[in-house]
């Protein structure tokens, strides 16, 4: 449980649903007691956010994985045999997917060895990306890929 994921809450999913539908009613008894232009407003109210909330889980679903385009730049871009080293336990499954060599400390590697340094924290890299993927409205983290030298 070190990270919070969407499957730990399915569980809550069916009573958050009931609870909403009971406030739903409670709030159009409420207006129809005497105020009947302001049915439909509230009601698309209530309904407005999950739907923008629904559409938005939805459009990130439907875009690739930020980790699926570095594993497309990795087997395009970076010569094989290239040393990879990954700056975090993410990028480690894409990285030796790709690469048997990858390496999570570019200490271990020999001075004057040219590496690609995978890292995926926004603001860590050193501002010399030569690729980047940015995490807006997509899953996955924001990734940055420089090249090195040791």
């Amino acid at each position: 449980f070190e990270k919070s994921r969407s499957q730990y809450y399915f569980i809550i999913y069916p009573f958050v649903s009931v609870v909403f539908g009971y406030f739903c009613v409670w709030v159009v008894n409420k207006i129809s007691l005497g105020m009947k232009p302001l049915y439909f407003p509230v009601i698309l109210l209530l309904f407005l956010a999950p739907f923008y909330l629904s559409v938005d889980t939805a459009v990130r679903f439907l875009r690739n994985d930020t980790r699926l385009d570095l594993k497309k730049f990795l087997e395009t871009e970076v010569p094989f045999g290239t040393r990879v080293v990954y700056g975090s336990s993410d990028a480690a499954a894409v990285s030796k997917y790709v690469f048997n060599n990858a390496v999570k400390d570019p200490g271990k590697l020999p001075k004057g060895t040219r590496y690609y340094y995978i890292e995926l924290n926004k603001g860590v890299s050193s501002g010399r990306a030569i690729f980047e993927v940015s995490n807006k409205g997509r899953i996955g983290p924001y990734i940055t890929v420089e090249e090195m030298i040791r």
